[in-house]
């Protein structure tokens, strides 16, 4: 088993620990063993899948690759990175990393379902959140995850609606996430998603989440 100390031949790049924690939480909800690097216990059985390994931010994930992809032994790199305002350009950035280094083309556009170029080794596999096409980030690939029967999320939209203007001091492509983090303050123990989801208020059986499942299995299987 790999430990967080060792090059471990499947590995993750995120962007922060928030992301290391929804998608840990995700796979421990479907089965997948996954290694958190910052963990002080790290837990995962000799059959861990793949380590997980935050950048703090898109930045440091995008220079990391160079010495990820170099790595002896690697058999695949994912990497997971918010679009944000601009997924053309973020996909653009990519395409040349990886074009201009390492002769590996990225399709026109991410493919919907995670891209994986699987005829390079490492195989390689690209995640953009929040579905690989939209705006957004982290944050908008878990508003989904909340049930559609949770009263909560209905008063938490609307506390955000109705804030006046000079209260409001988050961007307008921000609403969402505003959204979302006044829900989590009405959890039992508010603020982090990966709590959420490891308690099962948010559901890591959503559509998005599976297909998100989905593209981990396919990469590091």
């Amino acid at each position: 088993m790999a430990t967080p100390n060792d090059d471990p031949p499947r590995l993750l790049l995120v962007e922060g620990v928030d992301d290391e924690q929804v998608i840990w939480h995700i796979c421990q909800r479907h089965g997948i063993d996954a290694l958190r690097q910052t963990s002080d216990t790290p837990v995962a059985g000799e059959s861990a899948l793949f380590e997980i390994a935050p950048k703090d931010g898109a930045a440091n994930v995008v220079k990391s690759i160079e010495a990820e992809v170099n790595v002896i032994g690697r058999i695949a790199l994912g990497i997971v990175v918010d679009a944000d305002r601009d997924i053309e350009t973020l996909w653009r950035q990519l395409a040349t990393e990886f074009g201009d280094k390492f002769g590996v083309a990225l399709p026109d556009v991410p493919d919907a379902g995670g891209t994986i170029v699987g005829d390079y080794q490492p195989r390689i596999g690209i995640w953009i959140m929040p579905d690989n096409a939209s705006p957004g980030e982290l944050e908008n690939f878990a508003v989904p995850m909340i049930p559609a029967s949770d009263n909560a999320w209905s008063h938490a939209r609307r506390y955000i609606a109705t804030l006046p203007d000079e209260d409001r001091e988050f961007a307008d492509d921000k609403e969402e996430k505003a959204e979302l983090y006044a829900w989590l303050a009405t959890r039992k123990y508010p603020r982090f998603i990966g709590k959420a989801i490891g308690d099962g208020y948010l559901d890591a059986e959503s559509p998005l989440c599976r297909q998100f499942v989905g593209w981990l299995r396919r990469l590091f299987g």
